[in-house]
């Protein structure tokens, strides 16, 4: 899936204009609605405890790929069914860098965790 029109902006402006992309911590969210024109950034999860979670990574050649599980916080209401995740610059607002969908697509019920397993989060160009 596609790293975001924003983000392409970005890059294409860093390398043919000279600009800096800048560093940044990736944070990844759930989607229970994945980007589209009528939900540009998605619809992440509704919980007063989810909050997305810090992701690092390790980049081998062209792949990088999250070397543990990333592991959400307890549901306290049901989330509803999970369609896939968002590569974040901040914990909170911040912008949307990249998405993609899930192979396998679960419904979260109050008091459910959702663990992303590592093998399924990596990226490569």
């Amino acid at each position: 899936m596609p790293f975001t029109d924003s983000y392409k902006n970005t890059i294409l402006n860093a390398i043919f204009n000279n600009t800096s992309v800048g560093a940044w911590s990736p944070w990844v969210g759930l989607f229970t609605d994945i980007p589209s024109t009528a939900h540009p950034n998605g619809i992440e999860v509704s919980d007063p405890v989810y909050q997305r979670v810090p992701a690092s990574f390790t980049v081998t050649g062209i792949i990088a790929a999250a070397p543990s599980n990333l592991i959400f916080p307890g549901s306290t209401v049901q989330w509803g069914f999970i369609l896939g995740f968002g590569l974040f610059d901040a914990q909170t607002n911040g912008n949307l860098v990249y998405y993609d969908t899930f192979r396998d697509i679960y419904l979260v019920k109050a008091g459910a965790q959702y663990i992303i397993d590592y093998i399924n989060i990596q990226f490569n160009l």
